[in-house]
């Protein structure tokens, strides 16, 4: 009688204990799930945040750094997230850039978009280009006081159009400045490809946007003598 209570008593034990582990996993797992859901969402609401904020060279100054991160945040906005307010198609007098640029930058890159856009309340044209391999965005902005600093060894690559590098976790950006335009190079290419892609763009650009300003005047002046003629 004795070794038949035993008997039913140890499995009746071994099932208390088997579903108190049950129970004990079951919330292990349900705690586990909520930490991961947790740092998922924080990840997820930092990630743009931390992706708009390139790191750069110890040597470059704060003044570079807060410069380049204007175009990388239309990159990531516009190109990546497709968060920017849409403002149109190209301004006229931009249009004439987009060909010479393609042509510049031959037939690897196909345009994906080009249009007029608008990312903390800061207008751009930018322009998207895709290759087999790789997204990029040439963007422009009128500059609003900001430029890139002039001194001895600031620039990455001195040329005829001083480039500034930089990168953040996941993009390099090449700017400069073009007239009275901040120019900007983005893309996940790697570092070396995406400086060379500046430096076949960075005249180009330069030159176009010398031009338009040199002439916006002149035109200005045209309109203003035909108005007061047709007054006369």
């Amino acid at each position: 009688m004795t070794n038949e209570r035993a008997n039913v008593s140890r499995p009746s034990a071994l099932f208390a204990l088997t579903r108190q582990r049950l129970a004990i996993i079951a919330a292990l797992v349900v705690i586990l799930c909520l930490g991961a859901w947790a740092t998922f969402s924080v990840w997820n609401r930092q990630a743009p945040g931390e992706l708009a904020q390139a790191h750069f060279d110890p040597l470059l100054s704060e003044q570079t750094r807060r410069t380049l991160d204007i175009g990388l945040g239309d990159h990531i906005h516009c190109a990546i997230e497709h968060k920017a307010k849409f403002l149109g198609e190209i301004q006229p007098e931009y249009a004439g850039l987009l060909p010479l640029t393609k042509e510049q930058l031959g037939g690897n890159y196909q345009v994906a978009a080009a249009h007029h856009c608008e990312v903390d309340n800061r207008e751009f044209v930018h322009f998207v280009l895709k290759s087999k391999d790789a997204t990029l965005s040439l963007a422009f902005t009128k500059k609003q006081g900001e430029s890139f600093p002039d001194h001895a060894g600031a620039p990455t690559l001195k040329s005829e159009v001083p480039l500034y590098q930089g990168e953040s976790s996941a993009y390099q950006i090449v700017g400069f400045e073009a007239g009275n335009h901040l120019a900007f190079v983005i893309s996940d290419l790697g570092r070396n490809e995406n400086l060379k892609v500046a430096s076949l763009v960075a005249r180009l650009v330069n030159d176009f946007f010398g031009r338009s300003e040199t002439d916006a005047p002149a035109e200005s002046q045209k309109r203003n003598r035909l108005r007061f003629s047709s007054m006369a």
